[in-house]
């Protein structure tokens, strides 16, 4: 792993070392024959020993590579230079010896320390006892000086040139200086500044808008003068320390009050169920969609589970927090988030007897500023009762923050954390349930652990924040309505027996295509012999069901139907009187008189009430006309009997 240097918080750690009375370090330079530690060596090296603020001991040597040194060399040190000098395994350990564990200061240390570093002969066992780089220091503390090459810097701050550079010493020397100007009053600069954070922090108790802080803040990080990175060092340790020491949050609560809450349903009419949950500036839209059984959603994996009947689909589009980038797939927020609202809200779902739809719901996350999965599992909540889902209680979630201080043993736990919080802090617990239990959990620490202490507190916050959120919820809708929306398919349940299967399906699938496309419906056969028949209109459904019904029938001797005349021959006629299922009535049986032509009784397309008079061996259905037309005279002759 290449030297990584210190970033903006060791401005911060420098600070607190000299609050701490600490004024002593080491300034060094190297001049080396490459870029990389791997393939080039060192040629010069000096060090200042800077003690209060003045230079009291120097430290310098060439070195020889025990190579050539060839190529061009910005440092213009040659073989006749160094030739007299000592190796780096004799002067390295010396200078770890001078250094001892004084802090080290170079410009670009992640530069020069690997060198050193890498040519210290093993034995020697040395490592800096902390590590300062100017080039850092001063990303922070001088942002507008455009380049933060060592003579550009010296001519920012100084208003001079640095006329030997690429020398170990000089440099050294202008490196030291640099240090020595952004040290002074370093460590009353920065509690300036917190003291200015933690006021415009204190001030949000009054009131807090996001924006209007963030422009306050700002301007603070202009007035002082410091980098961006700094700035958010400084704000957030400041926020941690209000936290532990007044019980201010960066927006203004205590720990324990849960920003404001505004709950809408049926907001979207053309959908099944919506529902739009909005918890400060995070704002969550969810929407509800109800399908037969046949939408579930085929799993192919190692698990024992095939399919899902409930579907989840978290979105959060860039806008949502005011970026502007290119929408892209899912990636790994989306595919957890999700998961967590859908696991959270499993529970309490209706099982397929109940309920027999396969149900998908998709949460558009519209603003963020913290929680989102837990508005999408609130938001889900009321899109499925505003779908008529008839889930067993109302689902809530929060998530819920903390802030530790190691040295003092001080914690808090923080309900309904933001953005910033979850940034700043040292956990993300999110707890889904309802009023009686837990249905989810999902923790991330930044911290080695959690106590049993910090656990039990977490979760008694979040009970009684969720209570209070799942209280906001049902105000608006206390339970699932009782009809499901006009635009959801209606399911209609039936049972045929298994070896009729083969008739509503057809060869290849022909027949229950056939049904599908004349009524608008879907179908779908289970193998016990469960059919469900989804459609949004119950004329359409009753269609569907009337057909399957037909062709599951048995033809019965002796039983009167009505049927539909499919075809005519010179011998009789052929009748549909079940779908799928034609009988033969014979010109004899056409008419109680002789009919010369069938053509003179019937036409395709007529339809006739017929008796079925037998069923031969091969399954030929014979039909007679004459005998429902004798039924129908007897019938009457009754009726005008009884009248007389």
């Amino acid at each position: 792993m290449p030297f990584v240097g210190p970033k903006a918080d060791s401005v911060v750690k420098l600070g607190s070392l000299l609050t701490d009375g600490h004024q002593e370090f080491v300034v060094f330079d190297v001049e080396t024959t490459a870029m990389k530690p791997e393939n080039g060596y060192i040629v010069d090296i000096a060090a200042l020993r800077v003690r209060d603020g003045q230079v009291v001991d120097r430290f310098e040597s060439l070195v020889n590579p025990g190579r050539s040194i060839v190529g061009h060399q910005v440092h213009g040190i040659s073989d006749t230079d160094v030739a007299a000098a000592p190796t780096a395994a004799d002067i390295l350990p010396k200078f770890a010896d001078w250094v001892g564990e004084t802090p080290l200061v170079a410009h670009n240390v992640a530069f020069d320390l690997p060198f050193v570093l890498r040519h210290l002969p093993s034995e020697a066992k040395w490592e800096p006892k902390a590590v300062f780089d100017t080039l850092e220091l001063a990303y922070q503390l001088f942002p507008d000086a455009g380049s933060w090459k060592l003579p550009d810097l010296i001519r920012f701050v100084f208003g001079r040139d640095h006329a030997s550079a690429h020398r170990a010493m000089p440099d050294a020397e202008a490196t030291a200086e640099l240090f020595i100007e952004m040290s002074a009053g370093l460590a009353q600069r920065l509690d300036e500044i917190r003291a200015d954070i933690a006021d415009e922090v204190r001030r949000a108790r009054e009131s807090y808008d996001r924006a209007e802080q963030g422009d306050r803040l700002e301007d603070i990080r202009r007035r002082h003068g410091i980098g961006s990175a700094l700035m958010d060092v400084l704000t957030k340790a400041t926020s941690r320390e209000l936290v532990l020491s007044e019980n201010v949050r960066i927006d203004g609560r205590d720990t324990k009050t849960i920003r404001p809450i505004s709950v809408e349903v049926g907001l979207l009419p053309r959908t099944h169920g919506s529902g739009l949950f909005t918890r400060g500036q995070t704002q969550a839209l969810s929407i509800a969609t109800l399908g037969p059984s046949s939408d579930v959603q085929r799993l192919d994996t190692i698990s024992p589970e095939t399919e899902k009947r409930y579907l989840h689909h978290y979105n959060m589009p860039p806008y949502s927090t005011g970026e502007t980038k290119p929408m892209r797939g899912p990636g790994r927020r989306e595919i957890g988030h999700g998961a967590l609202a859908e696991r959270a809200l499993l529970p309490v779902l209706p099982s397929i007897e109940e309920f027999p739809y396969t149900i998908r719901v998709v949460s558009e996350v519209v603003s963020s500023n913290g929680s989102t999965s837990m508005a999408s599992t609130c938001g889900s909540t009321l899109a499925l009762m505003d779908a008529g889902v008839p889930i067993k209680a109302p689902v809530g979630g929060v998530a819920m923050g903390l802030i530790t201080d190691a040295a003092s043993g001080r914690y808090a736990v923080l309900t309904d954390i933001t953005g910033k919080e979850d940034g700043y802090g040292d956990m993300d617990f999110k707890v889904t349930g309802t009023a009686e239990g837990v249905t989810a959990l999902q923790m991330d620490i930044k911290v080695a652990g959690i106590t049993p202490e910090i656990m039990r507190d977490a979760l008694e916050q979040a009970r009684v924040g969720r209570l209070f959120i799942l209280d906001k919820m049902t105000a608006v809708i206390s339970a699932s309505r009782s009809e499901l929306s006009p635009y959801a398919p209606r399911i209609h349940t039936m049972k045929i027996p298994v070896d009729k299967i083969r008739d509503v399906i057809g060869a290849g699938g022909k027949v229950i295509r056939q049904i599908t496309a004349e009524t608008g419906t879907q179908i779908n056969v289970e193998d016990d012999g469960t059919i469900q028949i989804a459609a949004t209109s119950g004329e359409a459904a009753q269609k569907a069901i009337r057909w399957i019904e037909g062709l599951t029938r048995d033809v019965e001797v002796g039983k009167e139907y009505l049927g539909k005349v499919t075809r005519i021959m010179n011998f009789g006629a052929f009748v549909e009187i079940l779908p799928g299922k034609e009988g033969l009535v014979h010109i004899s049986q056409l008419a109680d008189y002789r009919v010369p032509r069938v053509e003179d009784v019937v036409s395709i397309g007529d339809e006739l009430m017929v008796v079925v008079t037998e069923i031969d061996r091969m399954g030929r259905i014979n039909l007679s006309r004459r005998a429902a037309m004798e039924r129908h005279m007897a019938r009457s002759g009754a009726g005008s009997e009884e009248r007389s």
